[in-house]
């Protein structure tokens, strides 16, 4: 049988994951964002695109409501694409954008 690419990654590429942390005070953001979160912050504002791939609650959502209310700020001229798993979690995202 053919292993998943979520079994692949566990089993045997886990090891070669970046895992650090690295905790970085941004005035940007309410909490003490992770190394990495910060990056992304940083690219979101020098107007760059990024794909963010991480495992579930790792912290990439945040990054991603940062960058639609940045896009949001300069117009309606702008774009985020977000994509998610699932139809449910697409639809939980979209209720918390409008809310916000």
């Amino acid at each position: 049988a053919r292993m998943s690419y979520q079994r692949l990654q566990l089993c045997y590429i886990g090891h070669e994951l970046e895992r650090d942390v690295d905790p970085i005070k941004d005035e940007r953001v309410m909490f003490t964002p992770d190394r990495w979160q910060k990056e992304l912050l940083d690219i979101v504002d020098k107007r760059e695109s990024v794909l963010a791939v991480a495992p579930t609650s790792a912290g990439k959502t945040f990054v991603a409501f940062y960058a639609i209310e940045q896009v949001l700020r300069e117009g309606e001229d702008g774009v985020v694409v977000y994509v998610a798993p699932t139809k449910a979690l697409v639809n939980q995202i979209a209720a918390e954008i409008y809310a916000r």
